[in-house]
């Protein structure tokens, strides 16, 4: 829950107005997807409708915080993260399957598997280690709002870096997808037969060739025929 943003069973970190501590996560970054752009909103909503709650319950004493929730509502993003990329080239490749018509069977095998999304989603976690790191020396020492405000800011660039790589990975195997044409090896192979079985019929019906059993007696049929 939002309110468990607040700590009461330790000295409490006084938490100042986290505006200027997390202003570079205000404004979206140039070229940032917009699925991105939301999650990192989430974030931020999440963090200061915790903070505006712990405010109002400390009724103008010092307002502590628990690093702990900001890791939660990291790794919480970041698993909405992993998910949204992984729908994201999954669409992509759906959309270059229909462009080039590849069959269902091979657009299947092109697909993120359930180990790729695990990979994603482990991946994406892992950019929390900056704040995991700082989590785990808080009970041994005060590591301080700013600090650990940094230390969001650092987990969210590396994120976004992650989204960034996948969503190019994502692009490239779309237009691999996207690039794909259907073999014309058997095609020509089997208009050449056609058109070698076609030629070799009418020259034994011409009586250019010795016609075989049945085509013999056909080929006699057809020159009986009262031609004018």
């Amino acid at each position: 829950m939002a309110g468990d943003l607040v700590v009461s069973d330790a000295p409490p970190a006084h938490l100042p107005e986290l505006g200027p501590l997390l202003g570079p996560l205000l404004a979206p970054p140039h070229g940032s997807a917009p699925w991105l752009d939301e999650i990192r909103l989430a974030l931020l909503g999440e963090l200061f409708a915790a903070a505006g709650e712990a405010r109002q319950r400390a009724g103008g004493g010092p307002v502590g915080f628990a690093v702990d929730n900001w890791l939660g509502a990291f790794q919480r993003a970041a698993d909405r993260a992993a998910s949204r990329v992984a729908e994201e080239v999954d669409r992509r490749v759906e959309e270059a399957a229909l462009a080039s018509r590849m069959p269902a069977r091979l657009v299947t095998t092109r697909r993120l598997t359930e180990d790729d999304r695990r990979a994603i989603r482990n991946r994406f976690l892992s950019a929390a280690i900056p704040l995991e790191r700082i989590a785990e020396t808080g009970a041994r020492a005060d590591p301080g709002v700013r600090h650990v405000a940094g230390a969001l800011l650092s987990a969210w660039d590396r994120l976004a870096a992650f989204a960034a790589d996948e969503q190019g990975r994502g692009l490239r195997l779309a237009q691999e997808v996207n690039a794909w044409r259907r073999p014309r090896g058997p095609l020509v192979a089997i208009s050449v037969g056609v058109t070698l079985v076609a030629l070799a019929t009418g020259l034994m019906l011409g009586g250019f060739l010795p016609a075989p059993g049945l085509l013999a007696r056909l080929r006699d049929m057809w020159w009986r025929l009262p031609w004018p």
